[in-house]
């Protein structure tokens, strides 16, 4: 895909995909050129230099090329139905909303934009089907999709058939391989660095804390974990109880957080996943009564920064 600026007013402003093919044509407002005194010269900067993807080894590179006219129809998978639903709908009907706003304010003029958004229930095994569904009807790109391995599912073929994946609501560092995957785009802080972050401002805040973690024990925490884990080994900080929960589960992590509570460390590094978040939180407010004198300073992920979960 190569993007180019204008040139000046008047000009139109293009996105191609392939060579020569153009997806999107507009004509950029018109600026007013800056002032300049009498004897004075002024130049206008070249336009940046813009990027490309080959697409002559895409599955149908005539489709790849081909110029979306009158509406931009984008796609979407996110759980829609099951347990992780309700934790979700906040970013289903954020994405439906400005999708809205950006067609009612004409923010990708001569276009107009719909959102088509499908269920997978937050399971990746559904995901691959569901993705093949919007393609078949005939979906322009994809966005704001839920989940790393909901994404990973759908990466190949996307890559494949060169759709836009774009996005990706993860922070998986999976999203930066773009010599290999340039049709999918992150949209989060990677997880590692994240967790990096935590582990350094504790080292600031406590040196040589002992630290207990409590994740999701899947792709998700694991990432989270290892990251932690190896920027705590560079710190100090000394890793006291390693603690986890089931993606699916849904009662109260009790024995987790007895678990941690028993070994009394100085800061507590939890990495669950959406209603997991307020429920660990929850008990460890309980646990933390119940043990006069322990209060340990907790990093959550930003994924449980919610008003959904804390109002």
């Amino acid at each position: 895909m190569v993007l180019s600026s204008c040139a000046g007013s008047g000009s139109s402003a293009t996105t191609t995909v392939g060579p020569s093919t153009t997806l999107f044509n507009f004509d950029p407002p018109t600026v007013a050129p800056p002032s300049v005194a009498p004897g004075e010269s002024t130049s206008v900067p070249a336009a940046p230099a813009g990027w490309s993807v080959d697409t002559s080894s895409c599955v149908d590179p005539a489709r790849a090329e081909q110029p979306i006219e009158g509406e931009v129809k984008v796609g979407s998978v996110m759980p829609l139905s099951g347990g992780p639903a309700a934790a979700f709908q906040p970013v289903v009907d954020g994405f439906k909303l400005y999708l809205s706003y950006a067609d009612e304010h004409g923010l990708l003029p001569g276009f107009a934009l719909s959102a088509d958004i499908r269920d997978d229930q937050y399971d990746s095994t559904q995901t691959a089907g569901v993705v093949d569904g919007l393609i078949d009807d005939g979906v322009d790109l994809f966005a704001g999709m839920i989940g790393t391995p909901n994404n990973l599912a759908a990466r190949d073929v996307l890559n494949e058939e060169c759709i836009p994946q774009l996005l990706a609501l993860t922070g998986s560092p999976a999203w930066g391989e773009a010599a290999d995957y340039p049709w999918t785009t992150g949209a989060l802080v990677p997880y590692g660095i994240e967790a990096s972050i935590y582990a350094t401002k504790l080292s600031e805040l406590q040196p040589n804390a002992k630290v207990a973690t409590y994740s999701v024990a899947n792709e998700f925490g694991q990432t989270y974990v290892d990251a932690f884990k190896a920027k705590a080994a560079e710190l100090g900080l000394e890793i006291v109880d390693e603690q986890t929960i089931e993606p699916d589960a849904v009662d109260p992590p009790t024995a987790q957080v007895g678990s941690i509570a028993g070994k009394k460390p100085d800061a507590v590094v939890a990495f669950p996943l959406g209603l997991q978040c307020p429920a660990f939180l929850a008990e460890l407010d309980a646990a933390r009564a119940q043990n006069q004198g322990w209060t340990p300073v907790v990093f959550v992920t930003n994924t449980c920064a919610s008003k959904l979960f804390f109002g």
